[in-house]
């Protein structure tokens, strides 16, 4: 993914920088062990509890780096370190959802109804998001928020959007949305916003990240992987582009 894909999507501005926690040795082996689980979601926890433990995991990482024979593994190690090293840098995550959207009309209003009031159309769930957690799917349509209808701010901005940047990973919302025919409730606990889909206001603020993006790799070469044995241009297992055929070979 190139750094200049800075997706417009739910989430705010990049925040102030913050200090590392210190690391329990047994718990962060424990952690680093499930990195390679076979279940996604123990993999996710995992590695948002070393991300919480900063820059004190950089040894035990560096290690189990060496250690482990485990393309995935060192793959999803590189992916930790990118994000702590981050995350000195720009401070902690913005809540985030992990959609595009596109703001529409809804079906005829009423005499008397507001007229700001819009919905959402998901033109896109970002994989590994709270949207893709809660169920959300591309073509659903969000009609309310916390059971207030979402509507149009200033002009350009939804609402949903509004209450969103105001939030910290953790924060739930609850979100009606049509599917078909079909209205349901989603109840969706917020995720941090990945990096490499900060949302930046001006070209000095996205220099300022390609900048830091190039200062890791490099970073990174030296300090963890001089040999180079991490082709970071091959595909993760946890990216949904990737898959096997039944005879093993990629397609």
């Amino acid at each position: 993914m190139s750094f200049v894909r800075l997706l417009i999507l739910l989430g705010a501005t990049l925040p102030a920088q913050t200090t590392s926690a210190p690391a329990s040795p047994r718990e962060l082996d424990d952690l680093i062990v499930q990195l390679g689980a076979p279940r996604e979601a123990v993999r996710r926890s995992a590695t948002e509890a070393i991300v919480a433990l900063g820059e004190s995991t950089y040894g035990p990482l560096r290690e189990a780096f060496a250690r482990t024979s485990q393309f995935e593994v060192k793959r999803r190690i590189q992916q930790v370190v990118e994000q702590i090293y981050l995350q000195t840098r720009f401070g902690p995550p913005s809540a985030f959802l992990g959609i595009q959207l596109q703001a529409i009309a809804p079906p005829a209003s009423k005499p008397g109804e507001d007229p700001d009031i819009i919905y959402i159309l998901v033109s896109e769930v970002i994989p590994g998001t709270a949207a893709e957690a809660a169920g959300i799917k591309r073509d659903d349509v969000i009609m309310r928020l916390n059971g207030e209808p979402i509507r149009t701010l200033e002009g350009r901005l939804p609402s949903l959007q509004d209450w969103i940047r105001k939030q910290k990973p953790g924060a739930s919302c609850a979100l009606q949305i049509r599917r078909g025919g079909t209205i349901m409730d989603k109840e969706v606990i917020l995720r941090g916003r990945p990096i490499r889909a900060m949302q930046v206001s001006d070209a000095a603020e996205i220099e300022r990240v390609r900048q830091a993006l190039q200062s890791f790799s490099d970073w990174w070469r030296t300090e963890f992987d001089p040999q180079r044995t991490l082709d970071v241009s091959s595909p993760s297992a946890d990216d949904p582009n990737w898959r096997l055929k039944p005879d093993g070979k990629l397609r």
